[in-house]
């Protein structure tokens, strides 16, 4: 059966014989929990409709679990910002870290939310907003149901930094960063100027642009991170101390 889903995980969703392998997963009601079917997050619970069907064939985004895998330790800490509904904060906590899931959205994080119960997931702090260059609100701008991105107007979220993270507000520590932030990883990176530098978490970086990603690059060099492309996306940095 895995096998089958890595080939089907290949298949591009938008091609021909993608849309046609997959036009049966319609037929399952949206809204239904069901045991994903592979991967590391085999027998975990899955509410079908929260995202892509991927997620729950276990088969979402290959390389990043890898990834996750890769770098989450029992016992450490594991920030997901961008967590979206949960799909690496469950993974992390799986792996047995202590997760901070930060994510704006309330249609997101009511599925975050739903996913963590589902799951008997304790271990796992949401901050509802987002993590930038500053401390205090910002706009969000829809871009679908489930994505937005910082904008000049829109709905007003909390923001913070990971420095103010860190320090005032009294979350623990990261030893490892998933960021996934709609084109703001660099003003990520620059709310992170006190933490990043010192205390050295890994990083798995995704960057919406080319631009973005030799700025980032450039930045997380600048303080002594090894970093290495996804062979297999290439807007997907592993940045490591």
């Amino acid at each position: 059966m895995d096998r089958v889903l890595r080939r089907l995980a290949r298949l591009a969703s938008k091609s021909v014989p993608g849309r046609l392998v997959r036009s049966p997963l319609a037929l399952i009601p949206r809204g239904v929990a069901v045991p994903v079917m592979s991967g590391p997050l085999r027998g975990s619970r899955w509410i079908v409709g929260a995202h892509t069907h991927g997620c729950w064939l276990g088969i979402y985004e290959p390389s990043k679990q890898a990834a996750v895998r890769r770098f989450t330790r029992p016992g450490g800490v594991f920030y997901d910002l961008g967590a979206n509904v949960g799909f690496y904060t469950l993974l992390a906590a799986k792996l047995g870290a202590r997760v901070v899931a930060v994510e704006p959205l309330p249609r997101n994080v009511a599925y975050l939310r739903r996913h963590l119960g589902l799951n008997h997931c304790s271990d796992v702090e949401i901050f509802e907003g987002v993590v930038l260059d500053c401390a205090g609100s910002v706009h969000l701008v829809a871009a679908g149901s489930a994505t937005a991105y910082v904008g000049d107007t829109g709905v007003p979220v909390r923001a913070t930094t990971l420095d103010e993270m860190v320090g005032s507000l009294g979350y623990p520590t990261p030893t490892v960063i998933k960021c996934d932030v709609e084109g703001a990883e660099l003003r990520v990176l620059a709310g992170g100027r006190s933490v990043l530098p010192t205390r050295r978490p890994v990083l798995l970086l995704s960057v919406h642009s080319e631009q973005l990603k030799v700025a980032c690059t450039a930045q997380l060099s600048e303080w002594g991170y090894r970093i290495e492309i996804d062979p297999h996306d290439a807007h997907e940095i592993i940045a490591t101390p």
